[in-house]
């Protein structure tokens, strides 16, 4: 199998190998689920030593464009945005940035979003929203505060979706899952805490078509950033961790702990 790959010298280091392999996956020459050929005939193509192409698989592995299959070997990975959310975890962990300061960008992007979505939403796009904040509303009427968690994620990147701008979507959506995280309620059991009429009133307003409500709404909602009540956890620094695969399925992160917001 020829792939019509250039030879390089040998003093060339393993970044050079991976920077011309990812051209390759992301100019779609290689599509995902195609698998790569060995490391020796990678090295015999290129003219460079096996350890050299398997650091360079190493670096394409943690960016994310390749994946080793059991019984296959390495394969061109699905596109995934898993590496940009791990750099976001990384920077956020590795800063000073308290909860309150992450609560305060999530609501600066989040009343932006609302009046886009208010402007552009489909017919489509209403009933996918609704049905996420009926989900919402059951879970937590239903006291269950896991399923709670991620049907409130769901609810809130499906404002995202309304927007209508999919490059934007690729953007904001790790960024989203990030920010959506945040302490628990005070008292976990106080319904009230959870805000779902908010939540609603938020909904509703996009509904309309209403941008300017749409807006208020969501300020309305994150005025609890300024209650006594949530004082002592958000002046806590953010702390953030990636789950495995089954978790990154399901909604994208493991936060430490989540406000049900």
């Amino acid at each position: 199998m020829t792939d019509d790959l250039p030879r390089i010298g040998r003093t060339r280091l393993p970044d050079t190998v991976a920077s011309l392999l990812e051209d390759k996956i992301l100019q779609g020459d290689w599509h995902p689920g195609r698998r790569l050929p060995s490391e020796p005939d990678l090295g015999l193509q290129l003219g460079v030593s096996r350890s050299v192409v398997r650091d360079a698989m190493k670096t394409l592995a943690t960016r994310g464009l390749v994946e080793v299959r059991q019984g296959v070997g390495t394969v061109v990975a699905q596109p995934s945005s898993d590496a940009y959310t791990d750099a976001i975890l990384v920077l956020l962990r590795r800063s000073k940035l308290t909860v309150g300061q992450v609560l305060e960008a999530r609501e600066v992007i989040e009343t932006g979003l609302a009046g886009f979505a208010a402007s552009r939403r489909t017919g489509d796009d209403c009933g996918r929203m609704r049905n996420c904040f009926e989900d919402y509303r059951r879970a937590v009427d239903a006291t269950d505060w896991a399923l709670a968690q991620r049907k409130h994620t769901e609810f809130h990147l499906s404002i995202l979706t309304a927007v209508q701008a999919p490059a934007l979507e690729i953007l904001l959506l790790p960024m989203q899952s990030i920010v959506l995280a945040a302490p628990l309620p005070p008292i976990l059991d106080d319904k009230a805490l959870w805000e779902v009429p908010l939540h609603e009133k938020i909904l509703s307003a996009i509904e309309r078509a209403d941008a300017e409500a749409a807006r208020e709404a969501v300020i309305e909602h994150f005025a609890f950033r300024h209650s006594p009540l949530y004082a002592d956890a958000l002046a806590q620094l953010s702390r953030y961790e990636s789950g495995d695969n089954n978790t990154r399925a399901e909604g994208g992160l493991q936060p430490k702990l989540y406000d049900g917001r």
